[in-house]
């Protein structure tokens, strides 16, 4: 398989388009550059780290999608599940040494949202066992969360929650700005669900 689709190390990511499920496990660091389209599902495991490149600056943010090229696909295609320890930063950075993300300005509005397609029976997004950061969006599914999971925002179709679990809602996806990032070829302009 292609190493973007099992990194073997950290790396940087995107503008990119994956044809295949994307797993991302064992302590790697994964800097997003650009939006990153999966044509399948994404797990992150193990103390994995997304972490938006610097250049997009305070204020602008990206999306990583699972989704499904094939709209029929989208009920077999498309989960995301986040365990153990999965650790989402914006331009702020991520602290090795501390094993979190670098302090926040007021100033940083910066996000990576991590949007779901699927729409199957199954939940759309799994997020489980200290998972902390990140916008977790289901557009047609159920985000279900549990144990010790801090995240920034959620938004779902049909949503689960089990004890100790705190979403933040610091940002509202109305004001974050969604980019391919500074000097791109193409930008998000506009952001909305429909019917």
């Amino acid at each position: 398989g292609s190493p973007q689709c099992n990194p073997t190390g950290d790396m940087v990511l995107g503008p990119a388009e994956l044809n295949c499920d994307w797993t991302v496990n064992n302590n790697k660091i994964i800097t997003i550059k650009g939006p990153v389209w999966v044509n399948g599902d994404i797990n992150l495991s193990n103390n994995v780290v997304l972490v938006l490149d610097s250049s997009f600056g305070d204020d602008l943010s990206t999306v990583v999608i699972a989704d499904a090229k094939v709209p029929p696909l989208q009920s077999t295609k498309g989960k995301i599940i986040n365990y153990n320890n999965v650790i989402v930063c914006g331009t702020e950075g991520y602290n090795t040494g501390t094993k979190t993300c670098n302090a926040r300005s007021a100033e940083n509005k910066s996000y990576i949202m991590i949007l779901s397609t699927y729409s199957g029976i199954d939940d759309a997004i799994n997020i489980d066992n200290n998972v902390v950061g990140a916008i977790f969006y289901a557009s047609s599914g159920t985000v279900n969360i549990k144990n010790n999971v801090d995240i920034k925002e959620v938004i779902a179709y049909k949503l689960k929650l089990q004890p100790n679990v705190t979403v933040t809602y610091e940002s509202g996806l109305y004001y974050a700005k969604f980019s391919s990032g500074p000097g791109a070829s193409w930008q998000v302009t506009g952001w909305k669900e429909i019917e």
